[in-house]
């Protein structure tokens, strides 16, 4: 379930998408990057604050979940889902950065130069 659903929102379908990751988390609901992508999903279809419920599960559920990490970071900053707040945002992608994401670096250093 997971693949597919991974596989429909990479053919930017999130609609069609949205099933068989809502069912990938129902079967195997430690699966951080089946919530990784469920956010990704949400996000697509408008949903913020359900986006960022995911993003946030994927990273409890494994911490090192850099990309989870990075597109919190961007809901922070954007405010999306909640106020905007760019010192939360900046946290965010610290800790993506420090798990190897190069985008993560660039926002922070964006960020820190405001």
């Amino acid at each position: 379930q997971y693949n597919l659903g991974n596989l429909l929102r990479w053919f930017g379908r999130p609609d069609e998408a949205l099933g068989p990751l809502l069912e990938a988390v129902r079967l195997r609901p430690d699966f951080a990057m089946a919530y990784e992508a469920l956010g990704h999903v949400y996000r697509d279809l408008g949903q913020p604050q359900a986006a960022l419920q995911a993003f946030q599960r994927s990273v409890e559920l494994k911490p090192t979940v850099a990309n989870a990490q990075f597109n919190l970071g961007l809901m922070h900053y954007r405010g999306d889902g909640q106020p905007k707040d760019v010192a939360v945002a900046a946290q965010w992608f610290a800790r993506a950065a420090q798990g190897g994401s190069i985008d993560a670096q660039y926002a922070l250093d964006f960020v820190r130069g405001q």
